[in-house]
């Protein structure tokens, strides 16, 4: 049995890298019902969240 992982990114003005992260992490083989991700953000000045 698999555990439930949450996946915390942690973020400052990534905006340009930010997409390519989270569908890194969705193209994994982990079952998606068994993690989370957790994007937290730092007062980004881009348009990160």
């Amino acid at each position: 049995m698999l555990p439930f992982v949450s996946l915390i990114i942690p973020t400052l003005n990534e905006e340009q890298y930010l997409d390519a992260t989270i569908l890194s992490l969705l193209s994994n083989n982990y079952p998606v019902n068994k993690f989370e991700i957790l994007i937290i953000d730092g007062l980004s000045k881009d348009n990160t969240l």
